[in-house]
Formats: structure tokens, sequence, C-alpha cells
């Protein structure tokens, strides 16, 4: 992907323009996310964002159907 700035700039405006905020993964983030019940999906990175949607309370907008098809990931799409 080439952007039009630098891409710490590209990000910056990326998250004002979406009103986005940054979520840190903590400690206990990190556990949660070796610890989901049952058929979580197998990719590390995808459990940390299932991990974190459910630490934060917050739904993910998402198009991946192993998350959709999860039942414990708060999804909405």
């Amino acid at each position: 992907m080439e952007l039009d700035r630098p891409v710490d700039s590209w990000i910056s405006d990326a998250m004002q323009e979406t009103r986005s905020t940054w979520a840190d993964v903590t400690a206990p983030i990190a556990a949660l996310s070796n610890q989901l019940p049952g058929g979580a999906p197998r990719d590390p990175a995808d459990r940390i964002i299932i991990a974190t949607s459910i630490a934060l309370g917050c739904a993910l907008a998402t198009p991946d159907r192993e998350m959709i098809e999860y039942p414990f990931a708060p999804t909405v799409w």
C-alpha cells in the first residue's frame, strides 16, 4: 500500500476523522486472549482483538466470518 504521507501522520489523521481511539494490549487482555472459551479463532491477532473487545465492553465491526461466528465475540456488521 502506498500512502500520500508518512504512516504516523496517516494513522493520526485517520484516527481523528473516524473519532477512533487506541486500546493498549494490557497484560489482562493478553491473558484473556489465551483463555477464550471454546472454539475461539486460532489466529493470535484475532484472539487479541476479541479479548480487547470483551475487556472494553465494545462490539467489533468486522466482516471476518470466523470472528462473527465465534459466539463469545460481540460483533456488529
